[in-house]
């Protein structure tokens, strides 16, 4: 069984993590998304725990509630968020296709009937690497946007690789989410300004509520 993670911030989930996911779940069985406590951002908009709810949020189906390893407070702490849903994603590459508009961009949150995924939201401390080896994770799944991103992310990857052996898999944002940044995002948000364009709908109001109230107070 193929384990993949796709780490980040997700300070908040944008619809371009979520195009991110929906495009590498046809080649995993098991995808967590890892919810990274980054020393260099120290004041987040949304905590951990509340960007885990996010999360779920998206993604959630009527099917069994998973249960979440929460490693910022104890390695062997497990605790139960409810919901927290696995989703139904196409499992094949035909499948894949026959989620996508006229444009040839796969749709943000089409749920199927074919075989199950699971997704599990994680948060972790420490090295990626530690987490992927404690859990027996056998691929990374990046994203970048710009020729910048690149660079960082092979020499990250290269890192990995000698460490652990992982492989780094990475999907290339489609063209209308390359400019798409949580900083981006935070700005237009406290302004006053609608996200409907970069905020996925089921956690739409939240976000636009908190930035608002965080440009409030400015």
């Amino acid at each position: 069984m193929r384990k993949a993670i796709y780490p980040g911030s997700f300070d908040p989930p944008t619809l371009g993590h979520v195009d991110i996911i929906n495009r590498c779940l046809p080649f995993v069985d098991e995808l967590y998304i890892g919810i990274g406590a980054n020393s260099l951002k120290s004041h987040p908009t949304f905590s951990a725990q509340e960007r885990v709810d996010l999360l779920n949020r998206i993604f959630k189906t009527n099917s069994t509630p998973l249960v979440v390893q929460n490693l910022e407070n104890s390695q062997n702490q497990r605790l139960r968020v409810d919901p927290i849903e696995a989703a139904s994603y196409p499992r094949d590459r035909s499948d894949a296709d026959s989620v996508k508009d006229q444009d040839g961009d796969t749709g943000k949150n089409q749920v199927l009937n074919h075989e199950r995924y699971k997704i599990k939201v994680v948060t972790f401390s420490g090295l990626l690497v530690d987490f992927v080896k404690k859990h027996s994770i056998d691929t990374i799944i990046r994203s970048f946007r710009t020729s910048a991103d690149i660079n960082f992310e092979m020499a990250q990857a290269s890192l990995n690789r000698q460490m652990t052996g992982i492989e780094t898999f990475w999907i290339n944002a489609l063209p209308q989410y390359r400019d798409l940044s949580s900083t981006l995002i935070k700005e237009i948000g406290q302004s006053g300004k609608s996200l409907d364009h970069f905020i996925p709908s089921e956690i739409l109001k939240e976000v636009e509520d908190r930035l608002t109230i965080e440009g409030a107070h400015r």
